[in-house]
């Protein structure tokens, strides 16, 4: 038997919430996979970390392709027609327009269906493409949350559902976990440039993250409480607003965008945090939520199903359309003083559930029947 992997995502070095995904299912699925099976890791390029060191019975084939874009309609295609796999599976999202009869694919969210202005118009057309190739085509599809599930439902029929698993994700608890140590009060100021406690928001800095109201509620609260408020990650859709949105805060000083922050940073920066804030107007799931619940920070969250999903009871949630309930969320969050430990250790609790290796064996067990 021979399960080929489009490994594509996971080679990136600086990732983001799909492709570090697709990284831990492939990392995790080492470890799952028999070793009588023979594993095939397509990419354009070699990763330069440890996805790179396989079992004896995976490879890596790696297709050159001289483009930034369309590798996988191309190259991967035809390597699929050339010498097809058994099984094949997608955990990005992408499937090729040649795949073979048992194809899985991951499916991680429908947020262009929800949030239009934050693609272009080719982009809408080519995920909503996608997403219907993919109903139409993979043997199984696999998500995260009963949302994303109920998302399909509604967008393309209720006979998707029997296609269907929801296989929850996870985090990384080697990395973030109750023993970090947090960053010393200089390391956050020379590096950082954080003087003050702080709220952290991680993800990408666009519009689908809804950081402008994130910014303006940090307006209204901050004239009650002296704090800063740092956004880690890169520009995205909207950045622009959000640009003009910073620059007119009576309190821009004291909001820091620290662009790409390394991953050996990120636990320490959120254990250092006062609390995490993730108030997105769509997410499929939801890492950051399980990562900084497992340092001990405190989440702010937005009241939309998936992140219930993830978060349960640990998280406190607030409106993410109204300002004013954003606002009051930090406010409140702050208003806990020595209460705050509690949540705390609620949090580290509950990610307990969550684990790599469960979600690889689900998906294993799919894979190999």
């Amino acid at each position: 038997m021979v399960i080929g992997i489009d490994a594509s995502h996971a080679v990136k070095k600086q990732r983001t919430g799909v492709e570090e995904a697709c990284w831990q299912i492939i990392e995790n699925l080492k470890t799952k996979i028999p070793t009588e099976v023979r594993v095939v890791l397509y990419s354009h390029k070699m990763p330069v970390d440890d996805l790179a060191v396989l079992p004896k019975n995976w490879e890596w084939k790696i297709l050159s392709w001289p483009l930034k874009k369309f590798w996988t309609q191309s190259v991967l295609a035809f390597e699929l027609i050339k010498n097809p796999p058994d099984v094949f599976f997608s955990p990005g999202q992408l499937l090729p327009w040649f795949v073979p009869k048992k194809t899985f694919v991951f499916l991680h969210d429908s947020a262009f269906l929800f949030f239009k202005q934050a693609y272009t118009f080719f982009g809408r057309i080519y995920l909503r493409l996608m997403n219907r190739w993919i109903v139409m085509k993979a043997h199984t599809i696999i998500t995260s949350t009963e949302f994303n599930l109920n998302e399909l439902i509604r967008y393309y029929g209720v006979e998707v559902a029997r296609k269907v698993q929801v296989v929850p994700l996870a985090f990384d608890s080697t990395k973030y976990n109750k023993d970090v140590t947090p960053f010393f009060p200089d390391e956050l100021k020379n590096k950082f440039d954080i003087e003050k406690i702080f709220v952290l928001a991680i993800g990408r800095l666009e519009e689908k993250k809804n950081i402008r109201r994130l910014i303006q509620a940090f307006n209204l609260a901050r004239e009650k409480n002296d704090f800063q408020l740092v956004l880690s990650g890169r520009p995205g859709c909207g950045y622009d607003s959000i640009e003009k949105e910073i620059d007119k805060s009576p309190f821009k000083k004291d909001i820091l965008t620290l662009g790409w922050v390394e991953n050996s940073d990120l636990p320490r920066l959120l254990g250092s945090a006062k609390f995490f804030v993730f108030v997105s107007s769509y997410e499929g799931f939801g890492l950051p939520i399980l990562e900084s619940l497992s340092v001990g920070a405190p989440v702010l969250a937005s009241d939309i199903p998936a992140l219930h999903e993830v978060g349960g009871e640990s998280v406190l949630y607030v409106d993410p359309n109204n300002v004013g309930s954003i606002s009051a969320g930090l406010s409140y969050l702050f208003s806990l003083g020595e209460d705050l430990a509690k949540t705390k250790a609620a949090g580290q609790s509950h990610v307990l559930a969550f684990s790599w290796q469960k979600t690889a064996a689900a998906i294993a067990k799919m894979l190999l029947f």
